[in-house]
C-alpha cells in the first residue's frame, strides 16, 4: 500500500501542468523599463516537497518543483527567505530595466518532508532555460 501510494505521488509529480495565457505572457521575459523583475524558480529535478518562502518579509508562498514566481518591484534592496527544515536567504539589489533569477532548490523527500533548502542567483540563460521549463505560480 505505502509502495503504491509513493509511486502515485512520484508519477503525478511528472504530470506536465497546463499553460494559462498569464503564462506564456510570463515566459516572455522581459525587462520592464521602470522596475526590475525578479523570477524565484524551482528546478524540474528536485524534492517534491512545497518550498516555503517570503518576499521582503511579506506573505509566504509555497513553492513547488518545475514552477516559478514572477516578481515585479522598484528599483531597491530585497530580501527572499526560504523556510523549512533549514532556512536559505538571498538579497537582491534589484535595478529598474533588470531580470533577476533566483533559483529555489529543497531538500528531502515525501517521508522526511524539507531537510534543507537552498536560494542563489543564477545568471540570465539558466535563468531563462529554468522559467521556461516551469509553470507559473
Amino acid at each position: 500500500m505505502k509502495r503504491t501510494f509513493l509511486i502515485a505521488v512520484s508519477l503525478t509529480a511528472l504530470v506536465q501542468l497546463p499553460l494559462t495565457l498569464q503564462n506564456v505572457q510570463a515566459q516572455i521575459i522581459e525587462a520592464i523599463p521602470d522596475k526590475a523583475v525578479i523570477y524565484i524558480v524551482r528546478p524540474a529535478i528536485d524534492s517534491p516537497n512545497a518550498g516555503l518562502i517570503t518576499l521582503d518579509g511579506v506573505g509566504m508562498i509555497g513553492i513547488q518543483p518545475r514552477t516559478y514566481y514572477r516578481w515585479e518591484v522598484v528599483p531597491g534592496v530585497y530580501r527572499i527567505d526560504g523556510f523549512g527544515a533549514t532556512t536559505a536567504t538571498v538579497t537582491v539589489q534589484a535595478e529598474a530595466g533588470k531580470l533577476y533569477f533566483v533559483r529555489h532548490t529543497v531538500y528531502g523527500g515525501i517521508r522526511d518532508g524539507v531537510t534543507g533548502m537552498s536560494l542563489y542567483l543564477i545568471n540570465d540563460p539558466d535563468g531563462r532555460k529554468m522559467v521556461r521549463a516551469a509553470q507559473l505560480l
